[in-house]
């Protein structure tokens, strides 16, 4: 009994660890699975501002109120992608660019460089282009698998209809709704053009 449950520490303590250096995804053992992507995704619509509205914890987003998200197409036929978020602590805002190109349709290899040096496919499981999106990520690191699940709405306050068709989209995916956390999105500026003091990290 006493060597089963100093093994059972030891894995919960191995786990423990890997999360923090798999950026606090939510871990899970083997490769990453298939997933469901958007059937016949178009990616002229689904370009422009996006809200988040929930996500699986991730390092580079803790701390973040106001969350959104920009697609827009660059002249060689790939993806800019700009992250935003507002401190909670300072007010600032951050922008972190990333760039994407499609591997399928509903599917793009999305690259953020320094300081997340985050390289991974990102999968677009579920959207209707002008109310919702659902997004997953999974990274493999030996024999676990980190994914992270986000949920974006065109509004910032969305209707409830569209965050249970993003809900159902997720469960379709055999994707677990437990470890969804709201983004705040509580007194946050009207999205314009980067202000004087936007950090953007190339």
């Amino acid at each position: 009994m006493v060597k089963r449950f100093c093994h059972l520490i030891v894995s919960f303590a191995l786990l423990s660890t890997c999360s923090l250096f798999t950026e606090s995804q939510v871990i899970s053992l083997g490769k990453c699975p298939h997933f469901p992507v958007t059937p016949n995704f178009k990616a002229g619509p689904f370009l422009g501002l996006w809200y988040e509205q929930e996500k699986y914890p991730n390092l580079f987003e803790i701390g973040g109120k106001c969350n959104t998200v920009e697609y827009s197409k660059k002249i060689d036929g790939t993806l800019s992608i700009m992250n935003r978020h507002e401190s909670k602590i300072t007010g600032v805002e951050t922008g972190v660019r990333g760039y994407g190109k499609q591997m399928f349709p509903g599917s793009m290899h999305v690259r953020f460089p320094q300081p997340w040096k985050n390289d991974a496919p990102y999968y677009i499981i579920g959207t209707d282009y002008f109310h919702y999106a659902v997004v997953v990520t999974c990274s493999e690191f030996g024999l676990l698998n980190g994914k992270i699940v986000w949920i974006l709405t065109r509004d910032r306050y969305p209707r409830q209809v569209y965050m249970n068709r993003a809900y159902l989209d997720i469960e379709h995916a055999n994707l677990s709704l437990a470890f969804l956390k709201k983004t705040d999105q509580k007194h946050c500026d009207v999205v314009k053009a980067p202000p004087s003091n936007f950090i953007v990290k190339h």
